[in-house]
């Protein structure tokens, strides 16, 4: 199965508490691999908040899956 993978950090905080993009794309990586998931790209947002729908690499996420679909 191929995947996409998504990382989004709001604030910096949020990237010195563990929760950097590097952080969390080695986690989704891991998922990945343990599952046998082929990730075919990466789309990350940084300092854009979760309640924002118009997170730029959100929105191309799912702009380019529905493209797929």
């Amino acid at each position: 199965m191929k995947v996409a993978l998504y990382a989004r950090v709001s604030s910096d905080q949020q990237t010195e508490k563990n929760n950097s993009i590097p952080s969390q794309l080695r986690l989704l990586h891991k998922y990945a691999e343990d599952h046998n998931m082929e990730v075919f790209k990466e789309y990350i947002d940084e300092g854009e908040s979760a309640l924002s729908i118009n997170r730029p690499a959100f929105l191309e996420m799912i702009f380019e899956t529905k493209k797929q679909i």
